[in-house]
């Protein structure tokens, strides 16, 4: 179920499909950045697996999603349109300008803006199982991005690790 606090939700009911991936490539904003806007992350609504880690689990991230005069005025527009990226074993690689990312995207959640904003993420068994994500320990790399029209631009990055098994 991926989910926002006081805003849209959707059910786990629903299938997984591949999320949208980010306008490319994307350029660091962290540097700029006087605040570290994700703030914690944890995992909830898990469910334990029979042979010990989680078989499904959701995201709980508190953030600071506030974007105001993020963009440049010639995009018509200065407000920034905040989301979370959520990549499986995933990694950052900061080029000069750009950056760029490895592993599997396993979700997309466009988010509202708010100082501190609690956000619910599903981390989708299919989206782990694309993954080829063996039992034991996976990393989930959790990105705050803003949408622009050429390239996406990181905000904030911060990764977790949690015990899985496929229950298989």
């Amino acid at each position: 179920m991926a989910t926002t606090t006081g805003g849209t939700t959707t059910t786990a009911t629903e299938s997984w499909s591949e999320p949208t991936p980010p306008n490319t490539p994307l350029q660091n904003k962290m540097e700029s950045e006087e605040r570290d806007r994700i703030k914690s992350i944890s995992f909830v609504d898990k469910t334990e697996a029979s042979g010990g880690g989680y078989s499904d689990f959701d995201l709980q991230v508190t953030a600071d999603t506030q974007m105001e005069n993020v963009d440049p005025a010639d995009h018509g527009d200065v407000v920034g349109e905040p989301y979370f990226l959520v990549y499986i074993d995933g990694s950052l690689d900061n080029g000069s300008r750009f950056s760029y990312t490895n592993g599997t995207l396993g979700e997309r959640l466009n988010v509202s803006q708010k100082k501190n904003g609690e956000y619910t993420i599903d981390v989708h068994p299919k989206a782990l199982e694309k993954a080829n994500v063996e039992n034991g320990e996976v990393e989930i790399m959790v990105l705050l991005m803003d949408r622009d029209s050429d390239w996406d631009d990181i905000y904030a990055v911060k990764t977790v690790t949690i015990e899985y098994s496929s229950g298989k």
